[in-house]
């Protein structure tokens, strides 16, 4: 069995403290550093709204290229959605 983890963190701006919790969640990776898990971010833009977003994932997960891929993608389409409305 292959068991493929990984994690996501998001922080909308709905309340206005999207940013400080973002600002947070970055100290606590910088402060739990290691050299099997990577983290990689995204921001998703709108006049309405600013979501803050974040992936984790093991360092040597055979999919990662992917889903960091498809988590840009997801990030981009999202933002350009957003614009139609």
């Amino acid at each position: 069995m292959i068991r493929i983890t990984f994690y996501f963190f998001v922080c909308d701006s709905a309340d206005k403290k999207g940013a400080a919790r973002m600002r947070m969640f970055e100290y606590w990776c910088r402060q739990q550093k290691n050299s099997f898990l990577e983290k990689h971010n995204e921001s998703i833009t709108s006049p309405e709204v600013d979501i803050h977003c974040s992936i984790i994932l093991h360092a040597n997960n055979t999919l990662k290229d992917y889903i960091i891929s498809c988590f840009r993608s997801l990030s981009n389409s999202t933002t350009e959605k957003l614009k139609s409305y």
